[in-house]
């Protein structure tokens, strides 16, 4: 994805997936992975599991949100006697 170029989202995908194994743990599942597909399943461990989760993140921008936000900032920075951006 290319906004995982950004380096602000960098490491998004892998603390995601770390964040998803300490959750099932904390709930009493038994974790294996992560693994990045599932021919990277050892063969063994096919045989035993039960479910096979993918995480995946969908970023969804509203414009017309996008405009509130900057003509919020825009009065900010009036305010604080700065130029608004643009």
């Amino acid at each position: 994805m290319l906004w995982f170029n950004y380096p602000q989202f960098a490491g998004l995908g892998n603390s995601i997936k770390s964040d998803l194994n300490d959750i099932f743990v904390a709930k009493g599942f038994s974790v294996r992975g992560p693994f990045d597909s599932p021919g990277q399943i050892p063969y063994s461990d096919k045989k035993t599991i039960d479910m096979f989760i993918v995480s995946q993140v969908e970023f969804q921008i509203n414009v017309e949100e996008m405009n509130i936000l900057k003509k919020q900032c825009q009065e900010v920075r009036m305010d604080k006697g700065l130029q608004p951006g643009k």
